[in-house]
């Protein structure tokens, strides 16, 4: 659904950045430090900033304040902004997200400007892609520091042929977070409500502390897995009501486990407590007792085999924790979900990028300013090479780049 994320001024991001993504798989690959986090945390904003906590909390309490965003490239000049722009196809909304009625591709754009540590001002704006240059685009949202204009509905909101325009809104809604994450009425204010639909259908994962699963979390009913995981054997239970899902799920893990006899959950209070039953043990395994490798597993299959996982989905290093023969079913569970929705992985796995091909791959680096550049590379790219193309291979003999020598 995402066609280009263009950043600017953002984390590891200094000069105005645009990376083009595929509808299926999207591998980030590069050394550490190259942007890659960077670019899943530019998802992660837009995802948390409307349909999550909020901008205010992300920026000044999980990130510490703008200071900590802005790139630190410029020094003492560095700019007093960063800016990220989404555009999203008009086409794969259609097709992923129901009753959409978007007809052309969709341009948002989020500024932010500081006004000191804690403190700062938002610009934002949403709006059509024209299909032909002749034509304008039309402006769904503009806003600068809670002020601007919004899409309404003319007519009875109840009339399905309404057309859309622009009208002032007041100062009333909160002008530190965004107004797409404001503006509720779905009859009065469709377009944002449809907007926040697509958004809604984001996912991203960044690092799973395991030490917290061991703690049997109390009832979530959240349709997927929580940015932290800690709803993961809730998750497992409904996703053991979807028979063919989870006899995917299931069959994954005896095939990394031919020991494995089933997953069993067991009431503790008002809390869920998951074990892990294997042949010839006892007693089931505790999720405490469980390893680093099996749970995080555990976390990739709650997320790839459940329908609800989201049209897009951000992970940073499935591979974190898994042994190498693991691999091979990771890349399997990332093929099936890629069907239906988008994938943006970061990953430094050979054995994972070895089950892919070069198109799905985006290369990160640092040129001699320190500064993040894009590239994608092909097969075409390699006229000289006649044997299979391994990209895993590929990127550790240095052919493609993403790597320090």
């Amino acid at each position: 659904m995402l066609k280009s994320v263009t950043l600017e001024n953002f984390f590891a991001f200094q000069e105005r950045t645009t990376i083009e993504l595929n509808p299926g798989v999207n591998f980030l690959l590069g050394i550490n430090g190259s942007g890659k986090t960077a670019f899943i945390n530019a998802l992660h904003l837009l995802s948390e900033a409307i349909v999550g906590d909020g901008l205010k909390k992300l920026i000044n309490v999980t990130w510490g304040g703008f200071d900590n965003i802005v790139n630190a490239n410029n020094g003492g000049n560095r700019k007093d902004f960063f800016k990220l722009q989404f555009v999203f196809s008009a086409e794969m909304v259609k097709r992923r997200i129901q009753n959409s009625r978007f007809e052309t591709d969709l341009k948002y754009e989020i500024v932010i400007h500081t006004k000191g540590i804690q403190d700062y001002s938002v610009e934002e704006t949403l709006e059509s892609i024209p299909k032909r240059q002749s034509q304008k685009p039309f402006s769904y949202l503009i806003n600068k520091d809670g002020k601007g204009l919004i899409s309404v509905r003319d007519g009875k909101p109840q009339n399905r042929n309404a057309s859309i325009q622009l009208e002032n809104y007041s100062s009333d809604l909160k002008d530190k977070e965004l107004i797409a994450s404001q503006a509720w009425d779905k009859k009065r204010y469709l377009p944002i409500f449809m907007f926040r639909q697509i958004i809604s259908q984001m996912s991203t994962y960044n690092y799973f502390d395991t030490g917290k699963l061991k703690i049997p979390p109390f009832y979530n009913p959240d349709k997927r897995l929580t940015h932290d995981g800690t709803n993961l054997p809730y998750l497992l239970v409904q996703i053991r009501r979807d028979d063919e899902m989870y006899k995917k799920l299931e069959d994954s893990l005896h095939n990394v486990n031919p020991n494995y006899k089933e997953l069993y959950f067991e009431p503790y209070a008002s809390q869920l407590y998951l074990s892990l039953k294997e042949k010839n043990i006892s007693h089931p395994i505790g999720i405490n007792f469980l390893s680093e490798g099996t749970i995080q597993y555990l976390l990739l299959l709650s997320i790839f085999f459940n329908k609800n996982r989201g049209k897009i989905v951000a992970l940073d290093e499935p591979e974190r924790g898994l042994h190498p023969d693991m691999i091979k079913s990771v890349g399997d569970m990332l093929k099936f979900a890629a069907k239906e929705s988008q994938l943006i992985v970061a990953t430094h796995s050979p054995l994972l990028l070895n089950q892919f091909e070069l198109d799905d791959i985006i290369i990160f680096e640092k040129n001699e300013s320190n500064a993040v550049t894009i590239r994608k590379t092909t097969e075409d790219d390699f006229p000289e090479n006649d044997g299979p193309m391994l990209p895993g291979q590929m990127w550790l003999r240095g052919q493609i780049g993403g790597k320090r020598w």
